[in-house]
């Protein structure tokens, strides 16, 4: 069966780990989403811009001679080559024989890629979608209208790139955050559960000292040891005090004196003076320290100690 105090320490110890495992995890639950969104909205804006430069590079490659357009052009462009793949379609408009790149890239179904030339010819609006390739691949499909002399829409430059890859890419960065998360909030209950361990290590034994000094008094109270109860209840305030539980230090330091009084044991209650005027400074309590600190040394001179001159030394500094 656990002694109350080592129980008590216990418990406090897995208080302590959770707390500062759930300090450690809320700050991972906002920066996870976060960079999982910021990832993806680059994604998205790299496919968007990579689509935008093909689509605005193939557009200054077309000519218009008296509403005639000349794609002559575009051949000879190392776009013509290159992925991802376009192709200039009327869209519905004048009618002129289509241009597509040499490289398919990513096989799409020309019906679809009309029909989404049609709608930006029609809307006179630079259209994105999402569609299939013919293997089932996820592509993203970029059309950008362009006029003629005349200033009609004569026809859209689509062109498309699968989107796989970059899918791919982000879900395995959302894999890696998930782990590094679960990684780092381990670490932190780990970490969090030795640092409470080390701050609990030091009060632990004082709990474990007033265990002991408790019973020392009960023993002594027991086998007609009283004369030696006011040096434990005094060490019991000494304890208390540098374990920083000043009131309970007071009242400890208190009974010493009270004890004093009955045994007539001068020097603990000198002793007991001076834990006093140590409790009050703690406290900022000056007035109170300096009254204590006087009855300290007056009894310490009573005895003749030594002691009474450090002390009166100290008052004359302060």
């Amino acid at each position: 069966m656990r002694a109350p105090a080592a129980e008590r320490l216990r418990r406090l110890r897995w208080r302590l780990t959770a707390i500062f495992t759930a300090m450690n995890t809320i700050g991972l639950v906002v920066l996870a989403p976060l960079i999982i969104t910021l990832d993806a909205n680059r994604g998205e804006d790299s496919v968007t811009h990579e689509l935008d430069v093909v689509n605005q590079s193939v557009l200054r490659l077309i000519t218009d001679d008296n509403s005639t357009l000349g794609l002559d052009k575009i051949p000879k462009d190392p776009l013509y080559n290159e992925c991802p793949a376009f192709l200039v379609l009327p869209g519905g408009a004048l009618s002129f024989p289509a241009q597509a790149s040499a490289n398919p890239c990513t096989v799409m179904d020309r019906p679809v890629l009309e029909q989404l030339a049609t709608e930006a010819v029609s809307s006179g609006n630079s259209l994105q979608a999402d569609r299939k390739a013919v293997n089932g691949d996820h592509v993203r499909v970029a059309a950008e209208p362009f006029m003629d002399s005349s200033n009609r829409y004569a026809g859209a430059v689509v062109s498309w790139t699968d989107t796989e890859s970059e899918s791919a890419r982000h879900r395995h960065l959302v894999l890696v955050v998930l782990i590094g998360c679960a990684v780092l909030i381990g670490a932190a209950a780990l970490v969090g559960y030795w640092l409470s361990g080390r701050a609990l290590d030091k009060l632990g034994r004082i709990d474990e000292a007033l265990d002991a000094l408790a019973k020392a008094r009960t023993a002594m109270e027991s086998a007609d040891a009283k004369s030696m109860v006011p040096r434990v209840v005094l060490t019991t305030s000494e304890v208390l005090l540098a374990a920083g539980r000043i009131e309970r230090a007071a009242a400890a330091a208190d009974t010493a004196l009270e004890l004093t009084r009955e045994s007539g044991l001068h020097a603990v209650a000198a002793d007991a003076l001076l834990v006093r005027a140590r409790i009050a400074g703690r406290g900022g309590d000056v007035a109170a320290e300096q009254d204590y600190l006087s009855q300290a040394e007056a009894a310490y001179a009573r005895m003749g100690s030594p002691r009474a001159a450090r002390i009166h030394a100290q008052l004359a500094v302060s």
